[in-house]
């Protein structure tokens, strides 16, 4: 994709007038929701039963349970009831022995014992992570993660947070990425393991959350108070007109037309900080509904040609980029958006360090770790033949 050089109407932060503070609570990346819940599971592993045969074998070590996996995967569910679809589940798993490079976890949403269709959230002990789907074929693909402790004996905390068809994953506190399944999550658990490694499970729980599809922080007191940094309705911008697009003042916001390529219009006097919340409120006008749109992010300055986005589609679809170009979450369906043309959502980006978490409508809908701190300048993307209007700007520093 042929992305513009940066237009001279590009608007300086200094253009825009800063408000007093904003009151909003912010949604933490280290999530202790589960700890607030009803408890459904607390007593652990202390029900499983020795066992051996042609998969593999199980034993009680101390609190914990080790499985080893002779072949194919071992499964063996723990809980005989069907959990709830809004329910947070825990448990820790260390490598005892294996190859570092296959995966083993947690299993979910297992309709019955009958049933041969469940979720499961997989960490390997080279780092990565990935989430598979009732049919067993990757919702979330390998990704790897600085929140994975790896090598034989190192443990991780696995946790999902499930509200109806929104699943959140975390690895050791640190929320890592978010799915939208085609049905209701619930029913049993359990234990997955690709052959060859052993395994050991310690400290399962679960608990019961909030039905809502929105994190809910924990109670702490008075809603943390956000320094606005940049609020703006875009009514600075000068009408401006090149090969690569368009751009005016038009219906209370910016009304980009973009001709060929990616346009892309960053502005900014300074670096916006590494903890910040961006957020705007974008409306396809004209174009096709595969066409992309939203806001990049991150630029470390002017000269440097690499950054974040965030994109939606009038289909439905979200997608959020890498630096690079590389794609962090493929393009995706989701009910949190409204498609159509005409159709105002917001797009809100929490940036934590190196951690992007992406929110649609105030739904969370990903989060990513990337290889740096993200921070810099921030813009829009529309691509070719796409008529998008962008409102309500607004910039927020996050503790």
């Amino acid at each position: 994709m042929r992305a513009a050089p940066v237009c001279s109407l590009a608007m300086a932060l200094a253009a825009l007038t800063p408000t007093a503070a904003a009151v909003a609570q912010v949604p933490p990346v280290i999530s202790n929701l589960g700890t607030t819940g009803q408890p459904l599971v607390t007593d652990g592993l202390a029900r499983m039963d020795d066992f051996d045969d042609a998969y593999g074998f199980g034993r009680h070590a101390g609190t914990g349970f080790v499985i080893s996996a002779r072949q194919g995967m071992a499964r063996w569910m723990w809980y005989n009831g069907a959990l709830p679809s809004n329910v947070r589940i825990e448990v820790s798993v260390s490598l005892v022995g294996g190859p570092t490079n296959t995966g083993f976890g947690l299993a979910f949403a297992r309709p019955s014992r009958e049933a041969r269709e469940w979720m499961t959230f997989y960490v390997a002990g080279d780092g990565h992570y990935k989430l598979t789907g009732f049919d067993g074929s990757d919702a979330i693909p390998w990704r790897l993660s600085p929140a994975v402790q790896q090598g034989v004996g190192a443990q991780n905390r696995l946790a999902v947070e499930v509200r109806g068809r929104n699943v959140t994953l975390f690895l050791n506190g640190v929320m890592v990425d978010s799915y939208v399944a085609d049905r209701e999550v619930a029913g049993s658990l359990g234990a997955v393991l690709s052959q060859g490694v052993e395994v050991r499970f310690d400290d399962l729980r679960a608990y019961g959350i909030a039905g809502s599809t929105v994190p809910v922080p924990a109670a702490s007191g008075a809603p943390a108070a956000l320094e606005t940094l940049v609020q703006s309705d875009f009514h600075e911008t000068q009408p401006a007109d090149d090969e690569f697009g368009r751009t005016e003042y038009a219906d209370g916001g910016l009304l980009v037309t973009a001709h060929q390529g990616m346009v892309n219009w960053f502005w900014g006097r300074g670096v916006l900080p590494s903890h910040a919340r961006i957020t705007v409120t974008v409306t396809p006008r004209a174009g096709g509904l595969d066409g992309q749109f939203g806001i990049g992010f991150g630029r470390p300055s002017r000269d440097v040609r690499v950054w974040m986005a965030l994109n939606i589609a009038a289909d439905g679809t979200w997608q959020l980029d890498n630096y690079g170009g590389a794609t962090a979450q493929p393009r995706t369906f989701t009910p949190a958006l409204r498609p159509g043309f005409g159709v105002a959502n917001e797009l809100r980006v929490d940036l934590l360090g190196t951690t992007a978490a992406a929110y649609l409508n105030g739904v969370p809908v990903g989060n990513f770790v990337a290889s740096r701190e993200i921070a810099g300048y921030l813009g829009v993307h529309v691509t070719a033949g796409q008529q998008v209007l962008f409102q309500n700007l607004r910039v927020e520093r996050l503790p």
